[in-house]
């Protein structure tokens, strides 16, 4: 703007640019790939893998690779979906096995086995050139080695759980102990702090202890009373085993109405 002999002059210029990525700046990697164990179940079910940032769709099952301890690739381990499936971030990835390779009976079964062999090694690889939502790579390769144990065909059972309670007027966490390690991300999520009322219990849940524990802050302190804990029974253990049915046995669910009703785990605070 140019002013008159009364103000001063003035001007305003304006410029865009654009700042290009140098190349080794990819920064992605892989957060974290659950089950954590190394040492997983012959019939395992599926991993969850988290990256860092949101990751490019439509790509992964090139880049992803299974091998045995001497380097041959198992040939088509898991199911390839599509579209693939992502979190609504695009930051955690749940990878199938086959399921008609696990379950026993299946012709996928019979003609090509399972995919994981009880006794052997196997490396779950994750090639660099993975891409992520910005079309760069990652920043390493990854590989996640673990041995494979027999088969678990046994569903989640309560006897063996044990809950640790918290004390009255704390904001103390209340324990769940499964003895065994579940699915992470359902057991996030499918288990409910009630109170003698019924009420939910508002709070932070998490699963710790390499998915064989679960954890629950509440938002203000325990009064003393009954609680319980109520869980969804499609919670699942590592192979896909419910808690009324077993992955590989479809006649174990025939006689459940639906779902079947919530598993119930009482404990006090005093």
């Amino acid at each position: 703007l140019l002013g008159n002999a009364s103000t001063p002059s003035q001007i305003q210029l304006r410029t865009s640019f654009s700042l290009e990525r140098l190349p080794g700046s990819a920064t992605t990697e892989i957060a974290q790939i659950y089950p954590t164990q190394d040492e997983l179940p012959e019939n395992l079910l599926k991993f969850y893998i988290h990256f860092t940032a949101p990751m490019r769709r439509g790509q992964i099952y090139r880049f992803i690779h299974l091998v045995d301890a001497s380097g041959d690739e198992v040939n088509g381990p898991f199911l390839e979906l599509e579209p693939e499936l992502w979190d609504s971030e695009g930051k955690r990835l749940t990878l199938f096995f086959d399921p008609g390779r696990i379950k026993r009976g299946l012709r996928p079964n019979l003609d090509l086995g399972t995919p994981l062999k009880a006794g052997h090694r196997y490396s779950l690889l994750f090639d660099r050139d993975m891409k992520d939502m910005s079309g760069e790579p990652l920043r390493l390769a990854y590989k996640k080695t673990f041995r494979v144990t027999p088969a678990d065909r046994r569903s989640p059972n309560t006897e063996g759980w044990n809950v640790a309670p918290p004390s009255a007027l704390t904001r103390q966490a209340v324990v769940l102990h499964l003895g065994e390690a579940l699915d992470h991300a359902l057991l996030k999520r499918m288990i409910q702090v009630v109170d003698s009322e019924d009420r939910p219990v508002i709070g932070q849940s998490s699963v710790i202890e390499e998915s064989a524990a679960w954890s629950f802050i509440p938002a203000r302190p325990w009064g003393a009373g009954n609680y319980r804990l109520s869980i969804d029974p499609l919670l699942e253990d590592l192979a896909g085993n419910m808690m009324h049915r077993l992955f590989d046995d479809d006649s174990m669910g025939s006689s459940l109405d639906g779902k079947g009703e919530d598993v119930t785990v009482p404990f006090v605070v005093q």
